[in-house]
């Protein structure tokens, strides 16, 4: 049908076309344009007020700590990451450790010590803790080599073995201090 009309009017109707496809296209772009700008308002407002807060929050805040506070903060700081360092190496084993340890000692005299108690006072002297040992001894010598043995082993600082358990020669009671 449009070879039969004439030549101007299938130009006038070719151009009607496409002033009909650019509106409609026309149309799309503007709507998808008013769409966005409705949509993004609230969030332009929004972003108003978080920089309000923002700003609010900043005035609050001091401007500047001087050195001399910087100086005190830091020197704080670093005495106290030195007291946790302390604290960590002191709890860095725990009772039960220390307690293993005795009783592996032990068992290398069997035959000539029999612990009867162990007891780990939580109570810290000077960053030291103490573990007592109580138990009978078959003779003298095998005390003092159990003795020598804990002292020899690297948790104990300081062992005390009273005078007093040595008197006898056989069948000796003992309680034994030991400082960790």
């Amino acid at each position: 049908m449009a070879n039969v009309l004439p030549i101007k009017k299938r130009r006038k109707i070719r151009r009607q076309y496409i002033l009909r496809i650019s509106a409609s296209l026309l149309f799309a772009v503007s709507f998808a344009f008013g769409v966005g700008a409705t949509l993004l308002v609230p969030h332009a407002l929004m972003s108003e007020v978080r920089l309000s807060k923002v700003i609010k929050q900043q005035a609050s805040m001091p401007k500047q700590i001087d050195k001399a506070e910087y100086r005190k903060i830091k020197d704080t700081v670093r005495i106290t990451n030195g007291q946790l360092e302390e604290i960590a190496e002191l709890d860095a084993r725990s009772p039960a450790d220390y307690i293993n340890e005795v009783v592996r000692i032990r068992e290398l005299y069997r035959d000539g010590i029999s612990v009867t108690s162990i007891r780990y006072s939580t109570e810290r002297k000077e960053g030291t803790a103490e573990l007592r040992v109580t138990g009978l001894a078959a003779d003298r010598s095998v005390l003092a080599k159990f003795r020598r043995s804990i002292e020899e082993a690297e948790f104990s600082e300081e062992v005390n073995l009273p005078l007093k358990d040595l008197a006898s020669s056989r069948e000796i009671p003992f309680s034994i201090t030991i400082s960790i």
